[in-house]
């Protein structure tokens, strides 16, 4: 009788098991998919939690939330390494800015900077008489400009431009 043994490798079928693993990894590991999948033999390649995540809205939902979880976790990072004086200050800067940029990309409405905080992003709309009256006001600085020049030149000159 032959004894059966098992053959150990990355898994290639999907369940809701490996699933958790996977997102619990990400979570953890302080690295992207990819590298925290490379440095786990027990989990399956990338490739292969790509094609799962295509075809696996389950799989793609509890990725997107392991995956800003550990944002979150980028976040409080920035404190620990701003504070670590083990680090050369130069290493330390790297490391805090480039954090620093990801999270501004990734969760700009966190950490990204404020360039709008009166209308939400919407355009802000003027009443017409506000804007005729800009107008109006511009008109007018300009006549004087003119005026102010004109004066100022003698009378051939103003009457040449006239």
């Amino acid at each position: 009788m032959m004894a059966s043994t098992a053959i150990m490798g990355r898994p290639t079928t999907y369940t809701t098991e490996i699933g958790l693993r996977i997102c619990e990894a990400v979570v953890a590991s302080g690295h992207g998919l990819k590298r925290t999948l490379e440095e786990d033999p027990e989990l399956p390649t990338y490739w292969q939690v790509i094609q799962w995540e295509r075809s696996n809205i389950d799989l793609k939902q509890a990725l997107a939330c392991a995956r800003d979880y550990r944002l979150d976790a980028m976040g409080d990072e920035l404190v620990d390494i701003g504070d670590d004086d083990t680090l050369d200050p130069a290493d330390r800067r790297i490391r805090v800015d480039t954090r620093k940029w990801m999270l501004s990309k990734l969760r700009h409405k966190t950490y990204g900077d404020k360039l709008d905080v009166t209308s939400g992003g919407e355009a802000l709309a003027a009443p017409s008489h506000q804007i005729d009256a800009r107008v109006q006001s511009i008109i007018m600085q300009a006549q004087a400009r003119k005026r102010a020049v004109v004066d100022g030149l003698d009378d051939e000159a103003q009457s040449l431009l006239e």
